[in-house]
């Protein structure tokens, strides 16, 4: 399956979600993130934001990888109207399981509507088809999409 062909839920219940976020260190690439959950509505689990997030497993080319990453793939995807939040984090420490990934990416709207809308934009579909030249350089990435919901209280 094409990088630009992904099956996205669709979402119902909404709250808001306030990120807070501001680099680490000065490295440009490693973002510190915070968030604060609003939540509303009386099912058990309200629904908010709407994440997705990327994995990426070390590069076959790093300094190629970073640059067509932090020159192509970002500046495209900022330009998505309903994204809202865009950070990356690098070399994350492994606590458990299988090596940690090289990259982390997690883009955020405010519902699934909204990012259903950015990536059937031509401009959504362009940076769809970017990852394909990504995986060329880092074959076995991961990606999924879900909606941030805070705990039962």
């Amino acid at each position: 399956m094409s990088a630009a062909h992904i099956a996205l839920p669709t979402s119902r219940s909404s709250v808001s979600y306030e990120r807070v976020s501001d680099s680490a260190g000065g490295d440009p690439g490693r973002v510190v993130t915070t968030g604060h959950f609003h939540v509303s509505g009386d099912s058990r689990y309200s629904r908010a934001m709407v994440r997705f997030l990327v994995l990426y497993p070390e590069p076959t080319d790093k300094a190629a990888f970073d640059r067509h990453y932090f020159e192509v793939h970002v500046p495209l995807a900022r330009q998505l109207p309903g994204l809202r939040n865009y950070t990356v984090s690098r070399d994350p420490a492994r606590i458990r399981g299988q090596e940690p990934y090289y990259l982390i990416a997690e883009l955020d709207w405010d519902d699934m509507a909204s990012l259903r809308r950015d990536f059937a934009s031509p401009l959504g579909q362009e940076t769809a088809h970017d990852v394909d030249r990504l995986a060329e350089l880092c074959p076995g990435i991961h990606s999924m999409v879900f909606e941030l919901a805070a705990p039962p209280t």
